[in-house]
């Protein structure tokens, strides 16, 4: 169970459940069916029987007997996978597929009522609905409701075909956004820009120079393709050079940043700054000025000739070419377009206020309130000029063909589409924020709630906002069609009857349930503050309201 339960989210492609839209300590699936199944079993039940209805195949420490996997077989096709650059899928790489795709083929001989009554991102209803009972399933929390609409109802009323909507109606929006915002973002001719990289300058108390808050150098820490960023003193400001290294011993300075636990070094001469003077500057409070920030890199990629051509074929004699991952400095034009959306914005602050498509809520107290003592005072705050934009625009579009996509598909098929085209534009909230970092073992952006908390972070991406949309919504996309084939809508049908209830209470009171209305409860309930999902989840309620 452990095994699986690591192997559900630790090959690269977590549950299409967990995909869709963040949700914090989500519960795995095997677990989920576990408990599920295992509540509803005999305690003389075979356990060989129970694992194969959780879908592993193999017992740790035990003998193979159940549909045994192929180790052998396995580890064969990794060495050939290895010697033609073939990048395995999860399942192919360990000898069968995870636990949590095995759909459940037998209907129960009896359908019991299941209730979850703080189901938070829905994995043990999730499961109950597989598995083929009725679920009654609750979440107080707003954004929860909705992913649980998203997760459990729609999918099983409209099925896999609603896919095609959502990507119509997504395109339609995408177009708008190219329309509207693509020329704040200029490209060169044979770039693919993937992130523009920012950082936070502040001014020295000693030297009164501005000096960079890294964590560290590093733009990119692949193998043969290490980068990073030189800082170059020109009082009294810098200026960054991206440089590419030939091997890991030639970049040792990278690891050095100029901050560290809170307590910056100043490039200019060297003196240490206190962190009460950085979030001084960031509340605007000192008496040196306010911080800033900046773009200090570029990611992009682009085809390079690789010297050789090809031999046989429609390409003979044609030169071959490879994707290369490189970085640069901004120059002119991008600073140009920074100003262009700056002085754009001002022109429709006053529009997007009055019509509410900017959250002006302020950040409420609580556990975490690191961006209020760094001036970050409302949700909006959290976002540059330019990602506003971004998001202002998709909010302001979606708003738009509301009336259409409800008029063209009726009440409840429009609204689960809305809701979609929605978890869209969230993904570009996680993924195009202050709050976000980049990662360059990898070369991604992270997510703002790569952690669970609001953490400052020093260094962060901004994605395109064409590019992030388009990547949004088909992460949305993809997650719905998977999550259809694991529900295996046809076993959820029940003539006359419906399997799914889904409500927005206190757990602790559902007046809707009468006695003895509920063969199970089965719930994970929150462990006390661990995380603070009013907080993290308010994030996103600013702006889905």
């Amino acid at each position: 169970m452990g095994a699986e339960t690591a192997r559900e989210r630790n090959t690269g492609k977590a549950p299409p459940t967990h995909r869709l839209h963040v949700w914090w300590a989500r519960r795995p699936l095997i677990p989920s069916r576990a408990a599920v199944l295992g509540s509803l079993l005999p305690s003389d039940s075979d356990p060989g029987k129970f694992l194969l209805d959780l879908g592993i195949r193999k017992l740790v420490n035990g003998e193979s007997k159940f549909i045994p996997a192929n180790p052998a077989g396995a580890k064969e096709q990794i060495l050939k996978a290895k010697e033609s650059g073939i990048k395995l899928s999860p399942e192919e790489s360990y000898g069968y597929r995870r636990a949590f795709l095995h759909i459940p083929l037998t209907k129960p001989r009896e359908e019991k009522k299941i209730l979850d009554p703080m189901a938070g991102g829905g994995s043990i209803p999730f499961e109950a609905l597989r598995l083929g009972h009725f679920v009654y399933t609750n979440e107080l929390n707003p954004v929860a409701t909705v992913i649980l609409h998203a997760t459990l109802k729609y999918p099983s009323m409209f099925g896999e075909e609603l896919a095609e909507d959502i990507e119509d109606w997504g395109e339609k929006i995408y177009q708008e956004l190219l329309e509207k915002t693509d020329r704040f973002y200029p490209e060169h001719e044979n770039e693919d820009i993937k992130a523009f990289l920012y950082v936070r300058e502040i001014i020295c108390p000693s030297c009164h120079n501005w000096s960079p808050l890294f964590n560290n150098k590093y733009l990119s820490k692949a193998a043969g393709n290490i980068w990073g960023v030189e800082i170059v003193p020109e009082t009294p400001e810098v200026s960054f050079r991206c440089v590419k290294f030939e091997n890991a011993a030639s970049c040792q300075d990278l690891k050095k940043g100029t901050i560290l636990r809170g307590t910056a070094q100043c490039v200019h001469c060297n003196q240490a700054i206190p962190g009460e003077e950085i979030k001084k500057q960031a509340r605007g409070e000192s008496r040196l000025g306010k911080w800033r920030e900046r773009i200090y890199a570029i990611s992009f990629t682009r085809m390079i000739p690789t010297g050789k051509f090809y031999k046989t074929g429609v390409k003979k004699g044609q030169e071959k070419f490879k994707l290369e991952r490189s970085f640069r400095t901004p120059d002119s034009t991008d600073v140009a377009a920074l100003k262009e959306t700056e002085r754009f914005i001002q022109t429709k602050m006053e529009d997007w206020l009055d019509s509410v498509l900017i959250p002006t809520e302020r950040i409420p107290p609580g556990n975490d309130i690191r961006p209020v003592l760094y001036g970050m005072t409302e949700w909006r705050h959290l976002f540059t000029p330019r990602q506003l934009l971004c998001h202002v625009t998709l909010v302001e579009t979606l708003n738009k063909l509301k009336p259409d996509i409800l008029e063209d598909l009726g009440k409840e098929k429009g609204k689960a589409v809305i809701t979609y085209l929605q978890f869209a534009i969230d993904k570009g909230l996680d993924y195009n924020s202050r709050q976000t970092r980049w990662v360059p073992q990898r070369g991604i952006i992270t997510g703002t709630f790569a952690r669970h908390d609001f953490s400052i972070k020093w260094t962060y991406g901004e994605m395109i906002a064409s590019k992030m949309f388009k990547w949004g919504l088909k992460q949305v996309t993809d997650a719905y069609r998977e999550i259809c084939y694991l529900l295996n809508e046809e076993s959820l049908k029940s003539p006359g009857k419906t399997p799914l209830t889904i409500t927005n209470f206190p757990g602790d009171h559902l007046p809707f349930l009468q006695d003895k209305a509920i063969d199970i409860r089965c719930t994970d309930p929150p462990y006390y503050d661990n995380v603070q999902y009013a907080e993290l989840s308010d994030y996103f309620y600013v702006w889905q309201k």
